[in-house]
């Protein structure tokens, strides 16, 4: 599934609030990153370690290596996708224009489009010569002011429809300050059965639940959609629920 997922919300809202769910759930990954990082570490510092004219061992196989810096270089997006075997990359991005390190000097956006085949080719023997299919999901957070000027170049193209958008409610004045709860090994124990079924998911699985949802939802939409007679409406519907079905079948 690739999900792609938005924060807009006002200053002091809180939208910190996602990293340490996040840190729960890209816990084995990381685990399983770091291995390989240390990994390719150590060949870099042999590698260094000889002369031009030495034989150097070649780059190690298996580096799977799922979660990418914000910052990272266009080139080194697409060697880690490349080299991912399949496996999804992935992000947290505290504000929203740290996207535009992943797409190089070019115009871009191919990161929008799951399935697109992306890369680049260069002259150098140790430049980075890939093509790729996009496997990339991704959390950002931003203020409602800076996402409406960041997404306005694509309101009325492709991408935008693609984000799954959510939102903090704006506290009422001199409301008491929001404490979000912890968490702990209880919490993990409740999310250890859906990461270990993700885990171990392979092939093709049959969500027939998650079909179920679609179908009411879609029922729900066109009857909206032709009250409303809003082509706007019934293109973001269509693609709002693939979404939710996405969501629906990784739950």
């Amino acid at each position: 599934a690739t999900l792609m997922n938005v924060l807009m919300a006002g200053t002091g809202a809180g939208k910190d609030c996602i990293s340490e769910p996040i840190n729960r759930i890209m816990a084995d990954i990381r685990l399983r990153d770091e291995e390989n990082l240390r990994r390719e570490r150590e060949w870099k510092k042999e590698v260094n370690s000889k002369g031009a004219n030495k034989d150097k061992r070649q780059r190690p196989e298996g580096l799977v290596i799922q979660e990418i810096d914000a910052d990272m270089t266009n080139p080194a997006f697409v060697m880690r996708t490349a080299e991912a075997e399949g496996h999804f990359l992935y992000t947290k991005l505290n504000e929203i224009d740290q996207f535009d390190a992943l797409r190089g000097s070019g115009r871009g956006g191919q990161q929008f489009h799951p399935g697109n085949r992306y890369g680049q080719t260069r002259v150098g023997t140790q430049s980075v010569t890939e093509k790729v299919p996009i496997r990339f999901n991704w959390n950002a957070a931003t203020t409602i002011q800076k996402g409406k000027r960041y997404f306005s170049r694509v309101l009325t193209d492709g991408p935008v429809s693609r984000i799954n958008f959510c939102t903090i409610p704006e506290r009422e004045i001199g409301a008491d300050m929001p404490v979000y709860g912890t968490y702990d090994a209880s919490f993990d124990e409740q999310l250890r059965p859906f990461i270990e079924n993700l885990t171990k998911a392979h092939g093709r699985v049959d969500c027939p639940q998650a079909y179920r949802l679609a179908a009411k939802l879609r029922e729900e939409n066109a009857e909206f959609a032709r009250l409303s007679q809003s082509r706007v409406y019934e293109n973001l519907a269509i693609r709002a629920i693939v979404i939710a079905w996405l969501q629906a079948c990784d739950l």
